[in-house]
């Protein structure tokens, strides 16, 4: 029987698990999450160090983050929609929405377009706030004396 869970994350590499580990880290239930990953060594990892569930397969969820490469979003995105997971988000680079709203069910866009929003509107209430101020000599590339 599969695990229907609030939240999966597709995808365990440096993205996925740095995800997961901020989720589990900030308090949300590591029972309420699962990793699906094809690399057993990865799935053994993860759920040893964050005690999420793992498997290798698409498992249903109230949400979906998939973290894999570029090229598979589409068809790992068509799968979960087939699940009947409603709310799909890509961390992928270079995916667009539209590649998202090809494949997922009609809610999922309608979300995404609300968080894009929230985004902008984020994004422009900061633009007021002062530069942030760096210590002299950060980020920068001259060797140190």
């Amino acid at each position: 029987m599969p695990i229907a869970v609030r939240l999966v994350v597709v995808g365990g590499g440096n993205m996925g698990a740095a995800l997961v580990g901020g989720l589990v880290d900030g308090g949300w239930d590591p029972a309420s999450i699962c990793v699906v990953e094809i690399d057993a060594a990865k799935r053994d990892a993860l759920a040893s160090s964050t005690g999420v569930n793992v498997s290798a397969d698409l498992v249903p969820a109230d949400g979906a983050v998939v973290a894999v490469k570029p090229g598979d979003v589409a068809a790992v995105s068509a799968r979960l929609a087939a699940l009947g997971v409603e709310r799909i988000v890509s961390i992928a680079a270079g995916v667009r929405l539209a590649a998202l709203e090809a494949v997922a069910p009609p809610a999922a866009p309608a979300a995404a377009r609300r968080r894009q929003q929230a985004s902008a509107s984020r994004k422009a209430r900061t633009t007021a706030a002062p530069p942030r101020t760096r210590p002299q000599g950060a980020w920068s590339n001259a060797s140190p004396r």
